[in-house]
């Protein structure tokens, strides 16, 4: 007899619940990684900014580009906080997700053993019904 576990379906969902989640979790370290390379890319230009705000004090200019290039740097800081925040709730979405797989992992497995547990009682009672074959027909060659 071939051995049929009625809570197969739920499995399968489980598991496919467990991929969907970890290709979300995929995309959410991706956008991660993208805003940690926005935010990087924002400092290396804001310290760009400053290299020539120092080099331009050095040097005889006129107030309104001392004024412009303190402007940008300003700019910068504000862009730069406001990317922060974005690199934050990226990584509070990451750990999110992470979460949501391991619990998806964990509802798997219980499955899964669950489904090894009615394999086994499966095992154990085809055995039992071998058993019971071969005593009857140890009895029967006995009782002739």
């Amino acid at each position: 007899m071939k051995f049929h576990y009625p809570m197969q379906n739920l499995l399968n969902i489980k598991e496919k619940m467990e991929e969907q989640k970890k290709m979300a979790l995929g995309q959410a370290q991706a956008i991660l990684a993208q805003e940690i390379k926005q935010l990087q890319h924002m400092c290396s230009r804001q310290e760009s900014s400053r290299r020539t705000l120092v080099d331009t004090m050095n040097k005889k200019v006129n107030a309104k580009t001392l004024q412009s290039l303190y402007q940008a740097l300003k700019y910068f800081e504000i862009n730069i906080k406001e990317q922060e925040n974005h690199v934050t709730l990226a990584r509070n979405n990451v750990e999110n997700k992470r979460e949501q797989v391991k619990q998806a992992m964990i509802e798997r497995k219980t499955q899964e053993k669950l489904k090894d547990r009615a394999y086994l009682e499966f095992v154990k009672q085809e055995a039992i019904k071998e058993q019971k074959k071969v005593d009857e027909i140890i009895s029967f060659k006995y009782s002739l």
